[in-house]
């Protein structure tokens, strides 16, 4: 078995806040952050099954070149780019929520 392409892979984020899941005290603080870590896991899982259903191609130029009458392989590259993009968007989101507000802006008004 090969290695999944590396351009469709989800990249990992740093051993943070971001990384782990979040406990009782994080959901008591942020109850968003629960389903957030849900969709990361879904991405992870999403991105691995596409790159083992699809491994002949590791780039969208490859997909197009080396695959142009399969649509799904097109596609599935295109699910895992918009994965990692996603994925990192989580990541940046999970990373403010865990750094203070540096003018109160982003707590609570209620």
């Amino acid at each position: 078995m090969t290695a999944p392409p590396a351009s469709c892979r989800v990249p990992k984020p740093p051993p943070s806040t971001a990384e782990r899941l979040p406990d009782f005290v994080d959901l008591d603080d942020a109850p968003q952050l629960g389903p957030i870590a849900l969709l990361q896991v879904a991405l992870q899982v999403t991105t691995t099954a596409l790159d083992l259903h699809h491994p002949s191609v590791a780039s969208l130029r490859e997909a197009v070149v080396l695959e142009p009458d399969c649509p799904s392989t097109l596609l599935a590259q295109l699910v895992c780019d918009r994965c990692g993009e996603l994925y990192d968007l989580l990541v940046c989101y999970r990373l403010a929520l865990s750094s203070p507000a540096r003018d109160g802006a982003d707590s609570d008004v209620f």
